[in-house]
């Protein structure tokens, strides 16, 4: 999916939080995707959402 995107050449990624998870799971998987996408273009400037408040310290 990473690949369909272009996120191995794109400047920016902008990573939503899925509204239909639970907000720890929703934060989890957004996590995981900058992970991902961290991993194949280091460089890449990243905005993601964070839900719960303890996630955001």
């Amino acid at each position: 999916m990473l690949h369909k995107a272009n996120a191995t050449e794109a400047q920016m990624i902008l990573i939503t939080a899925n509204q239909h998870k639970s907000e720890a799971d929703a934060d989890k998987d957004s996590i995981l995707t900058l992970l991902a996408v961290k991993g194949i273009h280091p460089s890449i400037y990243a905005i993601v959402e964070i839900l719960t408040e303890t996630e955001r310290e």
